[in-house]
């Protein structure tokens, strides 16, 4: 059942309006760009692949690969 629940989020998910406009523009101007998030590293960069982003980012720390959680 979590496995069904899993597959139906992930065909809500969506990037906020201006996502790649606004990562672009920074990326344009100089600024570096970093991705801290919690999670499986698979699953981060599978979204970072599927919505067209994770060539913006200079640096992606993920807990999985660091063994350890953000708060």
């Amino acid at each position: 059942m979590a496995h069904e629940y899993s597959e139906e989020m992930e065909k809500h998910y969506r990037l906020f309006p201006g996502t790649k406009r606004v990562l672009s523009l920074l990326k344009k101007r100089g600024f570096k760009l970093a991705l801290v998030c919690n999670g499986s590293v698979k699953w981060t960069y599978d979204h970072l692949r599927r919505f067209g982003i994770e060539n913006y980012f200079d640096a992606i720390v993920i807990s999985e690969a660091v063994k350890k959680e953000k708060y």
